[in-house]
């Protein structure tokens, strides 16, 4: 990358919306991303350079990101298809890769023993891969401009002649995460954007660059200057409207603290999240879409009855539009087609609970 395309790529990453509402806050989406791309900063520094420890820092990074999310998989394919072509053109060395594979191997070893000691394995294996695997089936990834033309400006690099080869394996990079997303793993979340909109702003820059070469000092400080201006007019607006969302978020949580105890049973949905969440037990993150899923796939787990939880576990919190909404035909298949099985119905909170803002508090 030259000076142009390491100053736009930022600026152009900053400035798409999506990540302006989504990057800031605290998700392992973010971690899994920064993670990612050091890995690739170091990935390349060992192909050009051929230095055992750039490979060794790749893995170790690319290892931390896979901690942070497991669905960085999709993107880490195109390295694996990388590192088999040039191990097959004997351009780098099969131990080599042992050798940078052992630390993050024990680590990850070390990991699973953690969760099978504390009986978390099973869990583990069966709602990170299988259930997101299913999930996957019932949506589709919008088709925002980025990636469509993420994957013209990839193809355009990897066919084009006097390109270098770090660029072209940059693009084989983009393109495979790309292709993946649309045809298999869905951005069905805002911030499953943060990962590939980061590529797509580095080949954006990269691309741009190499257009606009013949007057670079103009195009430069014109394009400094529109980002910087755009992003602080989306920043401020974005800003605003976060503001409220959160300052909302933040009164509703500090009532709830302030009306409850720890060892108080809350019901958890959307407007109710990450305080002291015990009524639902297990299926406290699984609201609308997933939980039939989940009780189809792995039957074991009984998918509570929320008008029942009301009546014999008696919450303290109990938060408005809480329902189980089923996405499975009548052969149990993922299907768009959905309807709510099960909803806090008002004649379960009515005598009891108190209402405030989004939820029911139990007055005694």
């Amino acid at each position: 990358m030259g000076v142009f395309s390491s100053i736009l790529a930022p600026l152009l990453y900053a400035n798409i919306i999506s990540i302006q509402e989504n990057a800031i806050d605290y998700r392992p989406d973010t971690l899994m991303t920064l993670f990612f791309m050091i890995g690739l900063y170091y990935f390349f520094k060992y192909i050009i350079q051929r230095q055992f420890y750039f490979l060794f820092l790749s893995f170790l990074m690319f290892f931390l990101s896979f901690i942070s999310l497991q669905k960085i998989l999709v993107p880490l394919s195109g390295v694996f298809f990388i590192l088999v072509y040039l191990i097959i053109r004997k351009e780098i060395f099969l131990k080599d890769i042992f050798k940078a594979l052992y630390i993050p191997s024990l680590l990850y070893i070390t990991y699973l023993a953690y969760l099978y000691k504390t009986y978390s394995l099973q869990d583990y294996w069966e709602s990170c891969w299988i259930l997101n695997l299913n999930l996957g089936l019932l949506v589709s990834t919008k088709s925002y401009f980025i990636l469509p033309l993420s994957m013209f400006i990839s193809l355009y690099f990897m066919c084009s002649k006097n390109i270098p080869n770090d660029i072209k394996m940059y693009s084989f990079i983009v393109f495979i995460n790309i292709f993946l997303i649309l045809m298999v793993f869905k951005l069905y979340n805002p911030q499953y954007e943060i990962q590939p909109y980061a590529l797509f702003s580095i080949i954006f820059a990269v691309f741009l660059d190499r257009i606009i070469k013949k007057y670079p000092q103009i195009v430069i400080l014109l394009s400094i200057a529109l980002l910087i201006i755009s992003s602080i007019v989306l920043v401020k607006s974005i800003n605003k409207e976060r503001t409220l969302h959160l300052s909302s978020n933040v009164a509703l949580n500090n009532l709830i603290i302030s009306v409850s105890s720890p060892k108080d049973y809350i019901i958890n949905n959307n407007n109710v999240g990450g305080i002291r969440l015990y009524a639902t037990g297990y299926y406290w993150f699984d609201f609308f879409v997933a939980p039939h899923i989940h009780q189809h796939l792995f039957p074991r787990r009984e998918l509570p009855n929320l008008n029942l939880i009301i009546k014999t576990k008696k919450p303290k919190i109990v938060p408005k539009d809480t329902y189980w909404v089923k996405c499975l035909d009548d052969s149990f298949k993922p299907s768009r087609q959905c309807s709510v099985t099960d909803k806090v119905e008002a004649a379960s909170v009515n005598d009891d609970y108190g209402e405030r803002s989004f939820i029911y508090i139990r007055k005694y």
